[in-house]
């Protein structure tokens, strides 16, 4: 209601409700964000009242570590290092019905099942494990974002219904076609990946090798459906619907560009860009001219609206500062293009490259801490040929039907897929044209996306007012590195991180961009184990020193114990305020947490099951606090120093 209020008193100032003009970038977009942010709060809270027959995460995190029966409904298939893995739906735990999302893993013998499919099975469940080191990427976060929130490994199944609807009949569709493709006998493997990630929106298929080499040369984006390719299919809808009448021919195009939403998975990137399609066309339809930037607006407001959890994911952030890149930096280059056609097709592609880089610059050195050097030429070979690959896929899923043809363009389809990833494999090649490791805040990001702002407000509106701000910005983005280096080195952090060998325990003491690195079994200088290389990732020019493990180890003026089945003396005189317990000291366990009277006890994940219960059992009979690493993932413990 505030935001709607607010929407309407400065739609009402700037005469925007009644007479669209151009589109004011600060008060309409407060106003606007406001509206979306407010509504989509109501919408989700209205869901959240529609199924609130049943806690659902609640009641089922109940049943996590339990075999139970579960009715699911098969959402989507996706990438799995081993068996088959689905997005199901839950419908039912034993008698209670249920309303929640999760990850079904099978093992690889079993059957496979197709969106819709409703099935009954014994399974396990489990809540989705927390990142266990510094640096690991945050899978619980990302799936919750998606709305899945368990993993079942189901055990003996039966398929006991078939969903009906629209939805299901066109995901059944997308795995038609998904099939197709994979059973090919003309498209090599690395053309099947392709296909699937430019048309379907699947990129399950596509080798990790090709994705990094893409993802290194700064042209990741070519793999997602995004504008460039809703805009080539609509141009090939126009043309073959050429022979219907205007309004006709508009209104079949956008109903198919809908459907084609559907079968690339309903991604951000391909609603936003059919939608702004949508308007183009109903803009057609009634005479009237159009605002790009209204339409972004639109699109952004509708997305937000109906999905308010997109504002969290990285496609649909990337998707929108890309669009509103090329709206407002690429009309800086207006001037600068050649008469010749190819020349200012090879301009069209650098200068577009380049708005988007400037406008995503921040967030990819945020999300991603590394920037290629090499995009502008990695999109100058990319880019067309990209263009046709897409057209010759549209083709080969209209000729599915007539074999001849499908085999020809198959053929073309894959030499050029072979061009294309030569040409990125060698790219990507070169030494040094990535920069990597490179540290960048959530802070820097908005600083320099507000600095950005300015600058091009300044250019719009060459108004005084924002080359002071744009100086003040420039100045903050320089100062906030020295002052976060300054507040990290007056900080010092202990760390147990999980180990992935169960046989090595280390123990880092951190403090600006020194760390000490304390272990069981030291590996020797420069050779560091995998959990110590991740979190190597997330400091910039950090130094390691590294040494033995000992019993007792002072840090910050107090102490932790540690206690395995070589190290067992407990009673050193004074108590330690941390005891870490790894492996299977031979040692009471009762006895000790009443000498020390420990104010946390860090359960490493060397440690037998059984004894680590009995452990966990004595903590809470003894009314000690207990960290199982194996469970919550690394330990740590910040001290600030005055």
């Amino acid at each position: 209601m505030v935001g709607a209020i607010f929407f309407i008193a400065l739609s009402y100032k700037n005469k925007f409700t009644f007479y669209p003009t151009k589109f004011s970038f600060v008060s309409d977009v407060i106003a606007i964000g406001l509206l979306f942010i407010s509504l989509g709060v109501s919408v989700m809270k209205g869901q959240g009242f529609a199924f609130s027959r049943v806690n659902t995460n609640d009641f089922v995190a109940g049943f996590v570590k339990q075999s139970v029966k579960a009715d699911v409904r098969i959402e989507e298939e996706v990438a799995s290092s081993s068996g088959k893995r689905y997005i199901v739906q839950l419908l039912r735990i034993n008698d209670t019905v249920v309303y929640t999302k999760a990850y079904l893993t099978l093992k690889e013998q079993e059957t496979s099942f197709i969106p819709g499919d409703i099935i009954s099975t014994y399974t396990f469940i489990r809540t989705i494990e927390a990142p266990r080191n510094i640096g690991q990427f945050d899978y619980q976060t990302y799936s919750k974002q998606q709305g899945v929130y368990f993993q079942l490994y189901g055990k003996e199944f039966v398929r006991v219904a078939r969903a009906n609807g629209l939805k299901y009949e066109i995901l059944r569709w997308r795995f038609y076609l998904t099939e197709q493709v994979k059973n090919s006998d003309v498209l090599s493997d690395n053309a099947k990946g392709l296909l699937n990630a430019l048309i379907l929106g699947k990129r399950n298929d596509i080798d990790k090798g090709v994705l990094a080499q893409f993802k290194e040369l700064g042209v990741m984006h070519i793999l997602a459906i995004s504008g460039l390719h809703v805009g080539l299919i609509y141009l090939m809808l126009l043309t073959a619907f050429g022979f219907l009448k205007p309004i006709s021919k508009q209104v079949v195009v956008v109903l198919l560009l809908w459907l084609f939403v559907f079968l690339s998975g309903f991604s951000p990137s391909v609603f936003r860009a059919v939608f702004m399609f949508t308007i183009f066309s109903l803009a057609r339809i009634i005479r009237r001219e159009q605002s790009l930037e209204h339409n972004v607006g639109l699109a952004l407001f509708f997305s937000l609206f109906f999905y308010p959890n997109w504002v969290t994911d990285i496609g649909f952030q990337l998707s929108y500062l890309a669009v509103i890149s090329i709206v407002y930096i690429l009309p800086l280059f207006a001037k600068r293009y050649s008469a010749n056609r190819i020349v200012k097709y090879i301009q069209g592609i650098v200068y577009v490259s380049l708005s988007v880089q400037i406008g995503l610059m921040a967030i990819q050195l945020y999300y991603f801490k590394q920037f290629s050097l090499l995009f502008l030429i990695g999109n100058l070979i990319v880019i067309p040929l990209v263009t046709v690959l897409i057209v010759l896929g549209v083709l080969y899923f209209m000729t599915l039907f007539i074999p001849f043809l499908n085999q020809v363009i198959g053929i073309a389809f894959n030499l050029l897929t072979d061009i294309m990833y030569k040409s990125v494999s060698l790219l990507a090649q070169f030494e040094g044209i990535v920069i990597k490791n490179v540290q960048f805040s959530k802070t820097q990001v908005f600083i320099f996306l507000a600095l950005l702002m300015c600058l091009l407000l300044f250019y719009y509106r060459k108004s005084r007012v924002w080359v002071l701000s744009s100086f003040v910005l420039f100045f903050t983005l320089q100062v906030v590195p020295y002052l976060s280096r300054y507040s990290e080195e007056k900080r010092s952090e202990l760390i147990i991180p999980y180990s992935q060998n169960r046989e090595q325990v280390s123990l880092w003491y951190k403090k600006g961009s020194h760390l000490l690195n304390c272990e069981s079994d030291p590996q020797g200088e420069g050779s560091y184990s995998a959990e110590l290389t991740a979190l190597n990732s997330t400091i910039s020019n950090m130094t390691i020193q590294s040494i033995e493990l000992k019993p007792l180890m002072p840090i910050e003026e107090q102490f932790l114990l540690v206690l395995s089945d070589s190290l067992t003396i407990y009673d050193i005189g004074f108590q330690a305020e941390v005891i870490l317990l790894t492996k299977h000291p031979k040692v009471n366990i009762a006895r000790v947490l009443n000498y020390h009277q420990p104010k946390e006890v860090v359960l490493h994940n060397s440690m037998p099951m059984w004894f680590k219960e009995k452990c966990i059992e004595t903590c809470i009979k003894n009314n000690i606090p207990f960290h199982d690493i194996s469970e919550k993932g690394y330990w740590s413990k910040l001290f600030k120093s005055d």
